[in-house]
């Protein structure tokens, strides 16, 4: 027993607390009003039972709280999807989920297991090779979407993470077996529904790149769904008078 505790302590001390405090800085000056927040409080356990946790299957795995993000992530949302959707501004959007994960839990299990050595450091590297061993694919323009986020892509594979949680987890054969950003947006237009998920590969180096990762990977997201997102028109010019007609189409971002 003293073994484990102690092995438990020298674990959490190769991590620390962590806190990713992300500021959205180059904002375009849209209107945020136009999105209702009915996202849910966070949930996510405290770091000595989930993240710090060497026996839990979140350990390693940051779940980026509302007081991480500056201004708050309903206002980055609005802004940023107003920007790539143009015309979005005068529709009802509800956004019901925005939630980002910090999985660096391939990483820390590696650290973790040189640090504890032994029979449950053997275990703990074991379980860091098998995991990385699911690696070796590439990213396309380092951001991975699915449409399809609740859907599990192959369940006899490993996942980095606890499978099913729709949480921080991601499948290294993906991305590779990396520190990854992964993105939960959920959200309604008009009625209209949209679930996403993202995963975005960092190699964090230095102070501020996973603050820096964080922020590329919430903007890429949206840009990258935002063909997938229709702003639809309440009328057409060529529809006759009360037929109640209605055009859906995409608009894409105009940026340069």
């Amino acid at each position: 027993m003293r073994r484990t505790m102690l092995a438990a302590l020298v674990v959490t001390g190769t991590m620390g607390c962590l806190s990713h405090t992300v500021k959205f800085e180059k904002l375009d000056p849209a209107p945020a009003s136009y999105v209702v927040d009915k996202t849910k409080p966070d949930s996510y356990p405290g770091f000595m039972v989930a993240e710090g946790n060497i026996y839990s299957c979140r350990y390693g795995i940051h779940h980026q709280s509302r007081e991480e993000f500056d201004p708050p992530k309903v206002v980055v949302f609005a802004k940023l999807l107003a920007r790539s959707v143009p015309g979005v501004t005068s529709r009802k959007v509800a956004l019901q989920r925005f939630d980002v994960y910090y999985n660096h839990r391939i990483k820390a299990l590696s650290i973790a297991g040189a640090a504890v050595g032994g029979v449950i450091g053997a275990s703990i590297r074991s379980s860091a090779a098998d995991a990385a061993e699911l690696g070796g694919t590439f990213m396309f323009q380092n951001l991975v979407i699915d449409p399809d986020p609740l859907r599990k892509q192959d369940p006899g594979e490993r996942w980095s993470g606890c499978d099913d949680e729709h949480e921080g987890e991601y499948s290294p054969k993906a991305v590779g077996g990396g520190d990854v950003i992964v993105t939960w947006l959920q959200f309604t237009v008009d009625g209209a529904p949209y679930h996403f998920r993202s995963l975005f590969p960092v190699q964090p180096e230095k102070a501020g790149d996973v603050e820096a990762g964080i922020a590329s990977a919430v903007s890429l997201t949206i840009e990258g769904i935002a063909p997938r997102v229709s702003v639809v028109t309440t009328s057409s010019p060529s529809a006759p008078s009360g037929t109640g007609a209605r055009v859906s189409g995409s608009m894409t971002s105009t940026r340069k």
